[in-house]
């Protein structure tokens, strides 16, 4: 997996801090990353240098197979830039021992990478005051990330489109669902007329995919939730939408479904892929990354399915997404541009009968091929030796 969502720090649940402190959620759109709910945000009033706030993970959190922490930061008053020593850095982090780490902070909702150098795996996020000053500090979405492009975009395409579909309420209603916990197969009543092999469903909080179907006893594939049951369901309200998939290969869709896949990458020369910024200041030393090449991806949504209405519905939700003009990759905000036309395909021929949509989009990112270095602390001592004949 390219990443690992550690917390979407949504929830003042499992939050602590020292009195003074203030922790609340707050809703600003600008202020939440990857299409979460809400925020946390930390009212700090003046003389509260050396307080801390701090969120306890239920469980320690395996990030060995990752490379960087990411969360997104924002301090509406206490902005620094780029920092280069401790001393620079109004916030400071921990997430397993005692280390910290000192962070930038910008007015606007901005990602800082951290490296996973000296722990292999998170227990908590503790937030370091090291200002007397009255301030507000936000953050969103914490997860740890190993970059592998282009499966990073295509994943983040797929989950803005389910994120669209929910946000504009499209999935549609097709009556009510029994079965209990651990069963394999339930009961659909109403209206099953849509139902085919790998449609979606949605209910009771739980999301499965249609295996087989023998008139209205459903069994369910080992996708998403599995092929059981996770809670009792009793005439529950069950609605259906299409499947999201990524296509590293094929550019052909499951019927019904939309399938996310890519063209080569062409690169921009608008970076000397020379410059370096520092990301943070840890233990060991000051981190640094190296401006990576940027690329546009060429993205593409294939859309098909036997009836019109659902292709209709999995196309809107397309769209309400390329009008979003923004992807989440690895926990950072990247933008797109809408390129082609849209190519709507209808039956023509007796035997063509599957209605079919396509999107393209250019997606433009930078190629992290440098990741952080370490610039050790300290004076270090250099031994010239004298050159030989």
């Amino acid at each position: 997996m390219p990443e690992l969502l550690i917390n979407a720090l949504d929830s003042l649940t499992n939050w602590t801090a020292d009195t003074g402190l203030t922790l609340e959620l707050q809703y600003f759109e600008e202020y939440i990353a990857n299409y979460h709910s809400a925020a946390i945000a930390i009212r700090i009033p003046s003389g509260s240098s050396g307080k801390t706030a701090t969120l306890t993970l239920p469980t320690s959190i395996d990030v060995s197979a990752y490379k960087e922490l990411v969360i997104n930061v924002v301090s509406l008053r206490k902005e620094t830039g780029q920092i280069e020593r401790d001393s620079d850095a109004h916030y400071a982090l921990s997430f397993a021992t005692a280390q910290d780490f000192s962070i930038p902070t910008y007015k606007q909702l901005t990602d800082v990478s951290i490296p996973i150098d000296g722990f292999s795996s998170v227990t908590k996020l503790k937030i370091v005051i090291n200002h007397n000053d009255i301030d507000y500090l936000i953050l969103s979405d914490f997860r740890a990330v190993k970059e592998s492009l282009p499966a990073d975009i295509l994943i983040g395409v797929k989950s803005g489109i389910e994120r669209e579909r929910e946000r504009i309420g499209i999935n549609r209603v097709i009556g009510t669902i029994t079965a209990s916990a651990g069963e394999r197969v339930a009961t659909i009543s109403d209206d099953w007329s849509f139902l085919e092999r790998n449609m979606v469903l949605l209910f009771n909080g739980e999301t499965h995919q249609v295996d087989n179907i023998q008139d209205n006893q459903i069994s369910f594939l080992s996708t998403y939730d599995g092929n059981t049951l996770l809670s009792n369901a009793t005439n529950a309200i069950v609605s259906i939408t299409s499947p999201v998939e990524v296509g590293y290969y094929n550019r052909d869709a499951t019927l019904p479904g939309i399938v996310v896949w890519y063209a080569s990458p062409t690169p921009a020369t608008r970076n000397s892929r020379a410059e370096t910024r520092n990301e943070c200041v840890g233990p060991l030393g000051t981190y640094q990354k190296r401006d990576g090449l940027i690329q546009t991806w060429k993205v593409q949504l294939e859309i098909v399915a036997r009836s019109p209405e659902l292709q209709a519905d999995a196309a809107r939700a397309a769209r309400a997404f390329i009008g979003t003009s923004t992807v989440w990759v690895n926990g950072r905000k990247a933008w797109f541009e809408w390129t082609d036309p849209a190519v709507d395909n209808e039956p023509v021929e007796d035997f063509d009968i599957i209605p079919r949509a396509s999107y393209t989009f250019d997606v433009e990112v930078r190629e992290d091929t440098w990741q952080l270095i370490r610039m050790n602390r300290g004076n270090p001592i250099l031994t010239v030796l004298p050159l030989t004949q």
